[in-house]
């Protein structure tokens, strides 16, 4: 992994408080890019990214827009494989990963997850498609982050260090 574009749609009503010049009202039949620029949440991404690849540097062009929706956070990542990349090898990638994750559920390959699969809960949604015609893999996701954002995170990480089981307060 190098390179990696992600479109990313938040609902406007939660992103009110981060961004005080939008009104939820006024986002009404249209889509918003909150920012093109590079900035320190694309920054902060790349760097755990390049963790994850192993150390290695990786570029990322980190796309938000603001959506006419309550809440929750839909995703779209374009990822250039490895060449000889397979579904199936994509597939075990996700379960090796997410396999035992209570909050996580990895569809099936070619199914997409959707807001309202995840709204009210602190589950994240992942699919993906690896995309024959361009040969980039295209990977999906879907969270509540009213949830599943700093509260529904907060909570999570509280009963793990306090030894409680981690869906305490969650379920």
């Amino acid at each position: 992994l190098r390179e990696c574009d992600a479109g990313v749609r938040m609902g406007v009503d939660s992103i009110c408080q981060v961004l005080p010049h939008v009104k939820s009202g006024d986002l009404k039949s249209r889509l918003e890019k909150s920012k093109a620029e590079h900035d320190k949440l694309s920054s902060e991404i790349e760097q755990e990214l390049a963790v994850a690849a192993g150390g290695e540097e990786v570029a990322i062009n980190f796309i938000p827009h603001l959506v006419p929706m309550n809440r929750g956070i839909n995703s779209t990542i374009i990822l250039e494989p490895v060449e000889g990349c397979t579904t199936e090898m994509v597939k075990e990638a996700f379960e090796k990963a997410y396999g035992n994750e209570r909050f996580v559920r990895v569809l099936e390959p070619g199914k997409l997850p959707d807001t309202k699969h995840v709204t009210f809960t602190n589950v994240c949604e992942i699919g993906y498609v690896l995309d024959k015609h361009t040969g980039k893999l295209l990977v999906f996701s879907c969270i509540d982050n009213l949830t599943k954002g700093a509260s529904g995170q907060a909570i999570q990480c509280m009963n793990i260090r306090f030894g409680l089981d981690e869906s305490t307060g969650l379920l």
